[in-house]
């Protein structure tokens, strides 16, 4: 008799083992869909609201400047070439700028919009940090050596094209 219920003893915990392990395996299936789901499905950090916003904003103020009159009328915080709103590049060439950093406006991925010197507008999702103090070291050479550095990319001035990704940029 004392066999008989051993071996009813292991038959329940057998049965419960097998219940244990199809739900086990059932919930990682079910978490590794919902992580497929997720990725396909996740926000597009480029194209949000806040963003469009803010690009819209940027390129409504840098409209006004006329690359054709000169240098900008900025106020050079750093040795005469760095300003929150300009670059002038060791060549005389310059670019009027707005950039925001995510760690300002968490709402907004990293953007930078510019009008340069050559009459052409440019965008990048190159991390400037914020107030762009990662171009503050050193004075650019010229425009070109801006463009390469901080992967910069041309684009119509108005369209949502300046939105998508330059950074990293693709080999």
């Amino acid at each position: 008799m004392r066999n008989w219920h051993i071996a009813a003893g292991v038959l329940y915990v057998r049965q419960k083992m097998k219940t244990f392990i199809k739900r086990a395996g059932l919930f990682l299936l079910l978490a590794i869909v919902s992580v497929i789901i997720y990725a396909n499905l996740k926000p597009d950090q480029y194209h949000t609201s806040e963003r469009i916003e803010w690009k819209d904003k940027a390129i409504a103020e840098l409209s006004g400047i006329e690359p054709a009159k000169g240098i900008p009328p900025f106020e050079y915080t750093v040795d005469g070439w760095f300003s929150p709103q300009g670059l002038l590049m060791e060549d005389g060439s310059w670019i009027a700028y707005r950039q925001v950093c995510h760690k300002e406006k968490p709402e907004i991925y990293d953007i930078f919009i510019g009008q340069a010197s050559d009459g052409k507008w440019y965008y990048s999702t190159y991390h400037f940090c914020i107030g762009a103090i990662t171009i503050m070291e050193e004075q650019p050479k010229s425009l070109s050596a801006f463009i390469d550095q901080c992967a910069l990319v041309e684009f119509d001035g108005a369209s949502d094209d300046c939105l998508l990704p330059t950074w990293p940029p693709k080999e």
